[in-house]
């Protein structure tokens, strides 16, 4: 195994001349994540943290991605070894993106253990249905490019609504002007009557089908009774290497003749490999270890050779000595490997070494390595031996080195400790240090910083130990800075704890109480995360109350504060109905009538208030309409249902209506409103034909739409987008990020997924349908699947959390937990502008060199 990860899908795999591995795929652990291209060095793991990568070794975080590239769908991936293209194009990558409709060139240029890259544009199309999904580079060294066309609907970003019949196709690209090699395949060659030593002689050929034919011919004959024996007359000279840093013609011969040598089972072959080690060309150097960590046991790594190695100057060969060193087992090597980790100045060049301590599993003598006085060794032994087999890792070990000033081993330290989420007790004085530590100077962004938000994470990791409880109810009752109550208060809140600990809700409530403005909403979240059990005698009911009547509170505030004490009351008092009445204007901002839409859905209200909320419910928006339904089951008068009927008719948000909730809703009404629920069935249910007829009608509008009036459509409280979606650094996390939308969706893409929104969803963002063992279903998306428990966000700021144990039955759900209906909600010119606004047209218009076909 080369690599292990938890990407979503690793699509295709090219080797470079030496023999480190690219890789193209899917969700990379990036902020966002993004898919793109990796460097897959042995052992690696990448992607995303998920339970696939439960077993596998870590050398700390995540690998780095190589080359972000958004939302591309990157797919096929070719290296071009050719000279059709021209000799700059030589081992040049192309990758096909997918959703972005191009191919894209890639160079790569060595960094330190690693590589770095310069993109640019290959070939593209504005045809929406242009898709490149596979690149190959034919043995004339003209590039071949495969479309799939319009046929693959999962997950791509394409209409699902109405597409063309789309065949695709396979283009090929040459250099106009290029001279063709003559018989490119080799096939006027007499193959079957070549010797072993004409078999050699072909390996400097040109053609590159033509040396790979020959390397497959010449490993075949060495299985062969005659064997390979001229291989003892070989003369091995020095490869010359070019200056500018290309790759030279005899580099290339050498190449594919170290590269044979190394399929070959003998010992004469291993000597040749150990003797072309002292190469100029680093290139060569590097393909040999590559074949010694293949076959550890073949010879290869001499001792001068690895001499040579693990002191040379090129951060890659050593990084290839370290895999070499560990794929082979002797463990007196941990002492040199030790040495190399103080020179380890990479992520990649630290991850190798790491890894080759974990496979030689000596944790007597990696313990040595927590002495050195370079950091970066002591690092790289921690890591090490928490990761390694019997390792015997001490709290006492790691968390010593929490603070220290070298960043590498103040990484690893804080890397391992989350590794073992039992050792709360012994960390639980370093926290209160560090809480200690804070002071006023911290804002409510600040305590979310990188000290801050580290410290936070730290707390809600070990939250389930007594004393770390104990030590965060403390510094929200009695904090040391204001700075202290709010990191606790936040750890509180992100705590991934059942139920309260401990003195936790008197501590919240104490906070809700003394709190300025700005932190009070940070306690409110932490009193909403746990809800309490009765409105009577509670110090944190009195708390919340006192805050939701307090008209000099931000509504906001107060309408938060009611949402959480309301459940719990047997009756909602007028005053407070009247709040929540006032909160859901669709002037006020989303996550105002959020709120208020939730603690009316708590709600007990007697006649007169579900009257009311009749009038509320036909002039609701679509993120409103859904749960203002639930009050409605507390009765069953004829002449009640059919008032909620006619105003739900009324609605702009008509559309977004969730017919299962109403049934639920109204299901102990009469006959009669069962009867009125049906009629209202056909006017929601709109047909294929219906909404293609509408998307048509619509479409225009996108093509006039103004991008600076869509700005302000897009955070209007009209649109509310951004209580689901971030853009750049703001906005919401329950959709997916439209940062980049622009650049693979069509207008029409963007228009159908804003009006009809179940028709598809993005990958990660596909809403579930979940079966508590109850009885209850809930409509959502799941945002984390712990051990233990899911979250499920059920829409803006709302989330339930639901234990394994308590859920009966998981499947897709068809319905979007983003409301329909927005073309009632928006004009048709506020949709054609907001449209434009997300298309971006000055990203989109960037000038692009002229291509020719």
């Amino acid at each position: 195994p080369m690599m292990t990860g938890g990407m979503d899908n690793p699509v295709a795999v090219a080797f470079m001349p030496d023999g480190e591995r690219i890789l193209s795929g899917t969700f990379f652990h990036v902020n966002p994540r993004q898919d793109g291209l990796i460097h897959a060095v042995y052992g690696g793991v990448y992607g995303k943290e998920n339970g696939v990568l439960e077993g596998h070794p870590r050398t700390g975080e995540l690998m780095p991605i190589l080359d972000p590239l958004g939302a591309a769908a990157a797919c096929g991936l070719a290296r071009y070894e050719g000279d059709g293209f021209g000799r700059e194009y030589r081992d040049n990558l192309f990758l096909c993106q997918f959703n972005l409709r191009k191919v894209s060139r890639h160079i790569l240029k060595p960094l330190g253990a690693t590589y770095q890259t310069e993109d640019s544009d290959f070939v593209w199309s504005d045809f929406v249905d242009f898709h490149p999904t596979d690149v190959v580079e034919d043995a004339d060294g003209s590039l071949l490019v495969v479309d799939t066309g319009g046929w693959y609907k999962l997950c791509c970003p394409t209409s699902q609504l109405w597409k063309p019949d789309v065949a695709g196709g396979i283009y090929r690209v040459r250099k106009i002007g290029a001279k063709l090699p003559a018989d490119p395949r080799g096939r006027k060659i007499d193959w079957s009557n070549q010797t072993a030593e004409q078999l050699w002689t072909l390996l400097a050929d040109n053609r590159q089908a033509v040396r790979r034919r020959a390397s497959l011919e010449f490993v075949r004959r060495s299985g062969e009774p005659e064997g390979l024996g001229f291989l003892d007359r070989l003369r091995i000279e020095n490869v010359t290497v070019n200056a500018d840093g290309t790759i030279s013609p005899a580099e290339i011969t050498a190449l594919a003749r170290v590269w044979t040598l190394g399929q070959i089972q003998s010992e004469t072959s291993r000597e040749l490999l150990g003797k072309v080690f002292s190469t100029d060309s680093e290139l060569v150097r590097h393909a040999i270890l590559q074949i010694a960590s293949l076959h550890p046991h073949s010879g290869i790594l001499s001792n001068s050779v690895l001499e040579h190695a693990s002191k040379s100057s090129s951060p890659a060969i050593r990084r290839a000595i370290a895999e070499a060193l560990g794929r082979r087992g002797d463990q007196s090597e941990v002492p040199l490997l030790l040495e190399m980790a103080g020179g380890a100045d990479s992520r990649v060049l630290q991850h190798s070494v790491i890894y080759a301590l974990i496979e030689l599993a000596d944790s007597k003598a990696t313990r040595l390595g927590l002495t050195a006085e370079s950091p970066k060794v002591v690092a790289a032994s921690l890591i090490a031996l928490d990761q390694m087999p019997n390792g015997d890792i001490k709290p006492t070990d790691v968390i010593r080195h929490l603070g220290a000033k070298d960043s590498t081993l103040h990484e690893a330290a804080e890397w391992v400790v989350k590794q073992h989420p039992g050792w709360g007790g012994e960390l639980t004085q370093w926290l209160d240090e560090r809480l200690k530590a804070t002071d006023n100077t911290k804002t409510a962004d600040d305590s979310e910083s990188d000290a801050g938000g580290g410290l936070i994470d730290m707390f809600v990791l070990f939250a389930s130990n007594d004393s770390v409880q104990d030590l965060l109810a403390s510094a929200v009752d009695h904090p040391t800075s204001a700075a202290a109550r709010e990191i606790a208060l936040r750890a509180m809140t992100k705590s991934k704890l059942q139920g309260p600990a401990k003195g936790w809700i008197g501590a919240i409530a104490t906070a809700i109480a003394n709190s300025d403005e700005k932190q009070l909403p940070i306690a409110i979240a932490a009193a909403r995360r746990f809800p309490i059990k009765s409105a009577e005698d509670s110090k944190m009911s009195h708390a919340l109350i006192s805050i939701a009547e307090n008209p000099d509170r931000p509504l906001e505030v107060r309408v938060e504060a009611l949402a959480i004490v309301v459940g719990k009351q047997p009756t909602l008092s007028q005053r407070q109905f009247e709040l929540l009445r006032s909160a859901l204007a669709s002037s006020n901002p989303v996550s105002v009538r959020s709120a208020a839409a939730d603690a009316i859905a708590k709600s007990h209200l007697d006649r007169k208030q579900l009257d009311q909320l009749c009038e509320i419910v036909s002039s609701a928006g679509p993120l409103e309409l859904n749960r203002l339904l639930e009050p409605f089951k507390q009765a069953k008068d004829e002449q009640l249902g059919l008032a909620l009927v006619a105003a739900i008719e009324k609605s702009p948000a008509l559309a977004s209506l969730r017919m299962d909730l109403l049934r639920e809703a109204l299901g102990k009404y009469d006959p009669q409103v069962q009867d009125a629920v049906a009629k209202l069935e056909g006017k929601v249910n709109v047909d294929a034909a219906s909404q293609r007829k509408r998307i048509e009608e619509l479409l225009p509008y996108t093509a006039k739409g103004n991008v600076s009036r869509g700005h302000a459509v897009f955070y209007s409280a009209k649109a509310t987008c951004t209580a689901c979606h971030r853009l750049g650094y703001a906005g919401g996390t329950i959709g997916p990020e439209l940062t980049h939308v622009g650049e693979t969706r069509t207008a029409r893409d963007l228009l159908e997924s804003i009006v009809y929104p179940s028709l598809s969803f993005v990958r990660s963002y596909e809403p579930m349908l979940i079966t508590t063992q109850e009885g209850k279903t809930i409509n959502g998306v799941v945002k984390e699947d712990t051990a233990t428990e899911y979250l499920v966000a059920t829409g803006p700021d709302q989330f339930v959390r639901l234990r394994h144990e308590d859920v009966d039955e998981m499947q897709p759900s068809k319905v979007s937990i983003m409301p329909a209906g927005f073309d009632k909600q928006l004009t048709p010119e506020e949709l054609g502008d907001l449209v434009a606004f997300l298309k971006n047209p000055t990203d989109s218009q960037k000038a692009k060199p002229q291509a020719t076909k």
